[in-house]
């Protein structure tokens, strides 16, 4: 029934089918497609990554964090990077709003491992911290954030 009668109209588009023109033109634009797809890879992605990953950034940290005993905190917006690379789900983001939660959660603990997104982010809160407490950069900053720990000053004596 049905099922012959689309098996025949198939056959006989098949036949007939598309010139040879136009499949030329498919397989053009497949190769195209995939040439571009494959340089954009190899090429772009790379430069992509060194600008906006965080991995090499946040894992320089693992060692401090394996324990779980220190603190994580993230300012002014949450980066998953941190969580994901440090295996910890108990990273504590603060927004510009909540800043002065951010002082008084540092107040709290001797040390705490902030991520910071550079810029006025930083700077502002570079000078909102009170005397008591010292921010100490971890390795090279990064293209978007700086990380290291804030420190009580009473126990860095």
């Amino acid at each position: 029934g049905a099922d012959l009668l689309l098996l025949a109209t198939l056959a006989a588009l098949w036949q007939r089918g598309p010139s040879r023109v136009v499949w030329h033109g498919w397989a053009t634009c497949g190769v195209t497609m995939f040439a571009l797809l494959f340089a954009a890879v190899h090429l772009l992605l790379p430069t992509y990554h060194r600008a906006f990953a965080l991995r090499g950034q946040v894992r320089r940290h693992l060692d401090l964090a394996r324990d779980g005993t220190l603190p994580i905190a993230s300012y002014p917006k949450r980066w998953d990077s941190i969580s994901f690379y440090l295996d910890r789900n108990d990273v504590a983001t603060y927004s510009p709003a909540q800043r002065s939660d951010l002082i008084r959660a540092l107040r709290k603990h001797q040390q705490t491992l902030l991520f910071v997104k550079q810029g006025e982010a930083l700077q502002d809160l570079l000078g909102a911290l009170p005397a008591d407490l010292r921010f100490v950069p971890h390795g090279r900053p990064g293209g978007r954030i700086v990380s290291g720990v804030v420190q009580s000053k009473k126990s860095a004596h």
